[in-house]
């Protein structure tokens, strides 16, 4: 079933930001087409999955935005070590992908790293409100909120460029990695691993 989830209409492997399966896609499922009418049922069930992939993920940003507050306590605000900590279990999570081939797996990995999402933004932009004087907040806000809204379609594209030279499956897993071993290397820092929460000078 899992592999239906990951290819878009017509079986084919859908690109990140094409359609509305964004990022979840594969080229390792092709759905074979016998008559129109199970073309249609095959593709109806793929978007179907890929939706269901989409709100666990969804559903694990919103624990961990709720948490994320709790998780910071347990860290001793120790922001630095726990954001580092929670990327680089999301990287392998992320490669896991990969090799994932239940729907159930995949929408646990999803509801994971969506949790560990949900918890590393609220505790930054957090950190960034109690550090930031308030005459630059609005200003402060702005490029973060464009960062993330406006990076977003840049990578989707850079993504989608490289499913045409790599497989699907090199693509979770050298993004997953990647992510990893820069959290990692962060967590190497002693400058990084010493960001604590702070109160906002005026």
């Amino acid at each position: 079933m899992f592999h239906r989830a990951w290819a878009g209409p017509g079986g084919q492997a859908r690109q990140p930001g094409q359609g509305t399966s964004g990022t979840i896609c594969s080229q390792s499922a092709v759905i074979p087409h016998q008559g129109r009418g199970y073309g249609f049922a095959a593709d109806r069930l793929a978007l179907q999955q890929s939706g269901v992939l989409m709100t666990a993920n969804g559903t694990g940003m919103l624990v961990g935005s709720i948490a994320s507050g709790a998780v910071t306590r347990l860290a001793r605000g120790r922001l630095g070590v726990m954001v580092m900590t929670l990327d680089a279990i999301a990287g392998l999570a992320f490669a896991e992908l990969s090799a994932v081939r239940s729907m159930l797996a995949g929408c646990a990995l999803l509801v994971l790293v969506g949790m560990f999402a949900g918890t590393v933004q609220i505790a930054i932009i957090t950190w960034l409100q109690r550090r930031v004087p308030q005459a630059m907040m609005g200003r402060t806000m702005s490029f973060v909120m464009f960062t993330f809204m406006g990076f977003a379609p840049l990578a989707a594209a850079a993504a989608g460029a490289l499913l045409k030279v790599i497989s699907l499956s090199a693509l979770f897993v050298g993004a997953g990695l990647s992510l990893t071993i820069l959290a990692m290397f962060c967590l190497t820092r002693r400058s990084l691993r010493a960001i604590q929460l702070q109160t906002a000078t005026a």
